[in-house]
Formats: structure tokens, sequence, C-alpha cells
């Protein structure tokens, strides 16, 4: 299929005029500031040169430089962004030739045919899930072509099927396939300059200083010359947040144009399915790397990331009950029981649209796949192990351990992450309900009268089947919808329109709407309760057939008490943490005294807490012998966290990893006391006909 039988929409036409228009405002509002510029430079500079040489006397001299160093400042600050110069770090990444991956090469020239584009000036590989174009650019980019560079991410690659990788580069090079895009070129590069000239500034404002600092006549026309700069930036900033604004709904725009791109190339079908998996890719990666994270106190690593990778998103998959096809998991964007938003706001500050929206274009165009193969990507590299190991190397060479590291190999990893993710998570048999939901909507006495009054379910499967699922996910769409709607209410976050329920809401409806929403969420709050009557009378009843009902209340209630004194608990931290903030600014030696004063107070309640977790049985479970020795060290003594004109970091860092310690402890105990009632009633229903 041949990419240049794409029209482009009036939709794109109509974010190209936006976007020139803002091109040609920026340039004649800049033309008319640049010479009013130059005028005031040429004026302040014959000036000065008028004086010097009126009288050559130590003061007249000083005052001359000075009318002309206001000149040069005025000039120089106009022109400096023509000096910018963007260069893309590839320290992260590797390059790599055709004579090492022929395959590879082969594809992208497939690629580059089809979409009638150049062939990347170089090919790189990276560790991310991940592919993009970029170069070095500079203003002189706006006039002259620059070869662009491809980067292809390895964890990218773990993830998607060769059609699918075919789709996602091809969109890449269908950002350069129309002569049209260009305007986006310009329309960034405009912005570049925009912010160069608002907010680069630390350099020229450096230069500034270094200059006033020399003679007080200097600083005056300093002074005079920022003036001329701040009404220069404040006109500037009208046309930044225009551009800004042309440019992001042009480049939303563009995604969908090289998204048809991609289709024409391969069919409607790759390109869905691979944008569909990346976020659960990307989202899979940075837990495996969280994972290494959590180890680095014990020294252990791995000589390569990528086969760890492929094990989580096959193992979350199956827990998450998504398709597996060629070992890759298949995800529908449009059944995700865990969203059930109604509110779709057109975000006109977002650079790409959202995938969502991305699918559904792709659906609408519902272009036949080619005839492409849906092996792993991985399959087109000849020499795969090895740029996995070096990228995997560049991934950990940053950190520091404390003994020479070890490296993991794949089967203790597969064992250790899937002990951790049972220990953290809940039974299957809940189906998701207790994710983001306590057992205790209602009190102790309720629960105990729900036993006589509520009906009992027939059971237990059936209190926690997909209607409930439903239930509960609804209630925290609206939760999520009701707060976005406050914001926009309350003007934090600006939009023109939104759509609710798929009905179009101008803004001065949205006190009508907010409303109905919360009457709404209060319904869906109401039988989120009375469906926890029935849970707990099921498991009641199942206990007591079991002589069990003693230890059934005793878990909720101990569940009921810690979840009311919670908050509280952790507020504890919170609040020594914000007392703590000032050990971050410059004070005076008397301020710091006095503000550790009162920090004496509450550390003294945060020993007393942590004396208190160091002794109830609650919270054992949750603690590893290197946090309670931790905690031991710290109770142990009084820390002095300044001494005459600076701060003890070492007492410090003792203290903040102590506040730390204390909200995991916490955080952790609510957890397993959680997951112990809900794990009692597990055992109830597998052993209620024994």
């Amino acid at each position: 299929m041949d990419v240049k039988q794409i029209s482009i929409s009036a939709d794109f036409k109509n974010k190209l005029t936006k976007a020139i228009f803002s091109i040609v405002l920026f340039i004649i509002v800049y033309l008319i500031l640049f010479l009013t510029g130059c005028l005031i430079s040429l004026f302040a500079i014959t000036l000065g040169g008028i004086i010097i040489l009126d009288n050559l006397g130590i003061i007249t001299i000083l005052l001359g430089l000075g009318v002309i160093g206001m000149g040069v400042m005025v000039f120089v600050f106009l022109i400096k962004f023509i000096f910018k110069r963007n260069i893309v770090d590839r320290s992260h990444l590797i390059e790599i030739k055709k004579a090492d991956e022929p395959r590879l090469f082969a594809l992208l020239q497939e690629i580059v045919d089809e979409t009638h584009t150049q062939f990347p000036k170089k090919v790189y590989l990276s560790s991310s899930v991940n592919a993009g174009v970029f170069y070095n650019s500079s203003l002189w980019s706006m006039f002259f072509p620059v070869r662009k560079n491809l980067e292809i991410g390895l964890g990218l690659v773990n993830g998607v099927s060769e059609a699918e990788l075919k789709a996602i580069l091809a969109h890449e090079f269908g950002h350069f396939s129309q002569g049209s895009m260009k305007v986006g070129s310009y329309v960034y590069h405009v912005n570049q300059v925009l912010y160069n000239l608002l907010y680069e500034n630390g350099t020229f404002n450096l230069w500034l200083q270094r200059w006033g600092n020399l003679s007080f006549y200097f600083g005056i026309f300093i002074w005079l010359g920022s003036q001329f700069i701040k009404f220069t930036q404040w006109i500037l900033g009208k046309i930044y947040n225009l551009v800004n604004l042309s440019y992001m709904g042009l480049s939303r725009a563009m995604e969908f144009h090289a998204d048809e791109v991609a289709a024409r190339v391969t069919g409607s079908e790759p390109m869905i399915t691979g944008l569909s998996r990346i976020d659960f890719i990307d989202a899979v990666f940075n837990d495996v790397l969280n994972e290494y994270t959590r180890k680095i106190p014990n020294s252990i690593k791995t000589q390569n990331v990528y086969p760890q990778h492929r094990f989580v998103m096959q193992f979350l998959a199956k827990r998450y009950e998504y398709p597996i096809q060629s070992g890759l998991p298949q995800i529908d964007l449009g059944n995700n029981r865990y969203n059930k938003s109604k509110l779709v706001i057109d975000d006109q500050w977002a650079s790409h649209p959202s995938t969502p929206d991305r699918v559904k274009a792709l659906q609408a165009l519902n272009i036949p796949a080619s005839a492409l193969e849906e092996q792993p990507a991985d399959q087109l590299f000849d020499q795969l192990p090895k740029w996995q190991i070096q990228l995997t190397q560049m991934l950990f060479k940053p950190v520091e351990y404390q003994t020479p590291p070890q490296d993991e190999d794949l089967s203790s990893f597969q064992e250790d992450y899937s002990a951790n993710y049972e220990k953290n998570s809940f039974s299957n048999f809940y189906n998701g309900y207790y994710d983001q939901h306590n057992p205790i909507s209602n009190t102790l006495d309720e629960l105990l009268v729900s036993v006589e009054h509520t009906e009992l379910a027939p059971s237990g499967t059936a209190l926690f089947d997909p209607s409930a699922i439903d239930l509960m996910y609804g209630f925290h769409g609206l939760e999520n919808d009701l707060a976005w709607l406050e914001s926009i209410q309350k003007g934090t976050y600006v939009v023109k329109t939104l759509d609710y329920a798929g009905k179009k809401y101008r803004l001065k409806e949205i006190p009508k709407l907010i409303p109905r929403l919360q009457q709404e969420l209060e319904t869906a709050k109401a039988k989120i309760k009375t469906h926890d009557l029935a849970i707990f009378r099921y498991f009641y009843t199942l206990a007591q057939k079991a002589s069990g009902t003693e230890d059934l209340v005793r878990h909720y209630q101990t569940f009921i008490e810690f979840d009311r004194a919670y908050p509280e608990k952790l507020k504890l931290a919170q609040e020594i943490r914000n007392l703590l903030a000032f050990t971050e600014e410059k004070l005076p030696v008397k301020t710091i005294e006095s503000n550790l004063a009162v920090l004496q107070g509450w550390e003294e309640k945060l020993k007393a807490a942590i004396g208190q977790m160091l002794v109830e049985p609650i919270y054992q479970a949750a603690f590893i012998p290197e946090m309670r020795e931790h905690f031991n060290h710290y109770c142990g003594k009084q820390w002095q966290y300044f001494a005459q004109t600076a701060y003890n970091d070492d007492a410090l860092n003792v203290l903040f990893s102590s506040i730390g310690g204390y909200e995991t402890v916490l955080r952790d105990t609510y957890f397993n006391l959680k997951k112990d009632l809900l794990n009692l009633q597990v055992d109830l229903e597998e052993n209620k006909d024994k």
C-alpha cells in the first residue's frame, strides 16, 4: 500500500493553519522587538562612545562603558538562541551496522522504501521500551536538511512481534514522509527559540552578574537593560503559549498521520496490537528494574535483564488472564474492567493523543494486514544476547554496591519474583475486588447485625463475580471523574469542553453535572456497603459451621482498629518530614536551633511509636532484621543534627531512614492484617465441605 495515498484530514489542515499562523505571528513580533532592541543597542553604544570621548575621566569612562554594556546586553539577549545547539546524549546507546544485524537492516530498508523516506544516518540500540528518530538540532536545522538517527529499544523488541515492530518503526518514519510534516519542525524550532529566550538564561544572567559586580555604574545600566528584557519576555510569553498550543495540537494530528502511514505499510492490526501492549511492556520493564533496585543492599544484579523481562510479562499475563499468542500477551484496551471512567477530556496541552484514541482511529481505517511474520521481533537479530548484555551492563553501571555484586540467574529471579508477588498480592479467589477496597465499609456492630438480616449468598464465587467487580471499579471510576470535574471547576485544570457518558458539556454546565455524579457516587457507595455485609454474613456462616466465628470476628476487629488508627500514625511521619524541610534551606543559626527545638518534641513521639512497634506482636511480621537493628540504633541515643555552623549529615540520614522505616512497617503491617483476614476467608471457603 502506498503512503502517498494518504490525504490530509480537515482537522490536520486546521491545525496546520493554526501552526503556520503562530509561526508568522512570532516572526512579526520578534522582528519588531529585534529592530527595537537594535535601535536601543545602537543608541546606547553611540551614547556611551560620546560620553567617553567627551571627557576622559574615570567616572565618564565607567558611565560610558555601562551604557555600551547595556546596549550589548540587549543585543546579545535577542540573538543568543542562534548559538543554541541541542546535542542528544548517546552515552546510553549502542550503534549497530548492517554487517552486525543484516536482517534488521533489511527490514528497515523495506520500511524506508514503502514510506519514501531516507535511510537513517545511524541506527542505535537502547535498553528501553521505546523507538524513536532523533538528531542534533540547531536553528539551522530549519533551513538545511538533517539526516535522522534511529533508536530501537530492546525492551520494546522483547515485547512485540516482527509485524508490530515494523508497524512501530514505520510510524516513526511516517513523521517525515509528507511535505506538510515540515511545518511541525518549524513550529518545534520556534518553540525552542521562545523557550531559550524565556527560560534558558542561566549563563546569560551569570555573565550579567559578573559584569555588574565590576562597578556600581555597570549595575545601574544592567538594571535598565533588564527592564527592556523583562518587557520582551512578557510579550514573548504570550506568544509562547499560543505557539505551544498550536504545536501540541499539530503534534497530536501528526501522531494520527504517522499511525496511518504505519497502517498503510503493515495494515491496521499490527499497529493496534503493538500500541495496546506497549504500556504493559514498559510497566513490566520498570517492575523488573525495581526488583533489582530492591536487591541493591544484597549486592545482587543480573548479567542480562531481558529474560527476566520476558518472564514477568508472561507471568503477569497469566495472572491478568490475558491471552498469549506466539509468547506475547494480547491486550484488548476496549475490555478494561479497571477503567470505568465515563469522562473524556480533550487535553489541549498533550503532545500525543491517548492510546485508546489512536486505536479507535486505526480501527476506523480498517486497513487489511499484510502477510507479515507473527514471530517475536527478537528473531530479527543475529547477535541479540550480545547487545542485551552490553545494555544491561550500562543500566547497572551507575549503581553503587557495598560489596562486589553477584549475578543472579533466571531461575533464581523467577523463584524470588513469584514468591514476592504471592506475598504482596491477594488470592485470585477475590477476582481483584479487594485490590483497591478494604473489607470494612461497615462497623463491627453492623457486620454482626447483618448476620440476621442479610440474604445469604449461594457461594463465595458469586460474591466476587464480574458484576461485583464492575460495581467496585465503577465506584472508583466515579470518584476519579468527580475529582477531575471539581479540578476543572476550580480552574486547576483548563479545558474548553469535555464529554461525559457520550454527551458533550461546556464548562458552564459542570456545576449541574457534579451534583449528579455525587448522587451516583453515594448510591454506588451504599451498594458496596450492602455487598460487604453480604460477604461478611457468608463467611460468618462458614465460620459457624467450622466453630471459628471468634477467630473471624477477631481478625475483623483487629483490622478495623488498625484502620482507624492508621491515618494518625502515618500523619506523625509526614509532620516530621514537613518540619525537617528547613534543613534544605540556608537559614540563620538561631532559626535552625529554634526549629530543632520544635523537632525534639515530635522526635520523642516518633521514638515512642517506634518503641511500641518493636514490642507489639501485631508489627513483628513486618520487620526484617536490618530494620530492627536500625530502630534500636536510632532509639538508643540522642542525636545531634546541627553543631556550630553545619548539619550533621550522618545523623540526619539516620533520622530520615528511621522515618522511612516507620512508614514502611506501618504500611506492611496494614497490608499483612488485611491479607491475614482475606486468607482466613479463603481457608473457610476451601474447607466448607470438609
